[in-house]
């Protein structure tokens, strides 16, 4: 018998996958668990529709994470940290960072989406990578430079 799986069965029988089980299996755990359903021609026109419905979102949020990534390229954002006798004080967080990002372009950005998730403790200009999306990484130029009032 053929089911529809509605939820992930194991690590290889996914949700919205096809299969094909012992009648009784379908009958006694998977249909009343609600697990599967059964495969009928307006079970699989669903299956269709959803996938389609999922694949027209995942480009929707593919064009969105793009047009952020192309933005927060553009952008070079500046930080001042104390600096005295060669030596640092302080650090520029990834939550400082993402917030900053997030103020300038009305975002809503996360600090664990920075790949490299360290404090930036030198003077100077730094490229921090922002995941936007699974597969789109921006590259920001952070910038950071001396105190004024310090040497």
């Amino acid at each position: 018998m053929k089911v529809i799986l509605i939820k992930d069965l194991n690590k290889k029988q996914k949700k919205d996958s096809i299969i094909d089980v012992n009648s009784g299996y379908a009958y006694n755990y998977l249909l009343p668990k609600k697990i599967a359903v059964e495969y009928t021609p307006e079970n699989i026109t669903e299956l269709n529709f959803k996938k389609t419905t999922q694949k027209i979102k995942e480009n929707k949020e593919i064009q969105k994470s793009l047009e952020i990534k192309k933005l927060l390229e553009k952008e070079q954002i500046k930080f001042k940290l104390r600096f005295e006798n060669n030596h640092t004080y302080g650090s520029i967080t990834p939550k400082q960072i993402v917030n900053e990002l997030n103020n300038l372009h009305n975002l809503q950005l996360k600090h664990n989406q920075i790949t490299e998730n360290e404090n930036i403790r030198e003077i100077g200009s730094s490229t921090i990578e922002i995941k936007i999306h699974k597969d789109i990484i921006a590259k920001i130029n952070v910038v950071v430079e001396k105190e004024d009032g310090h040497k």
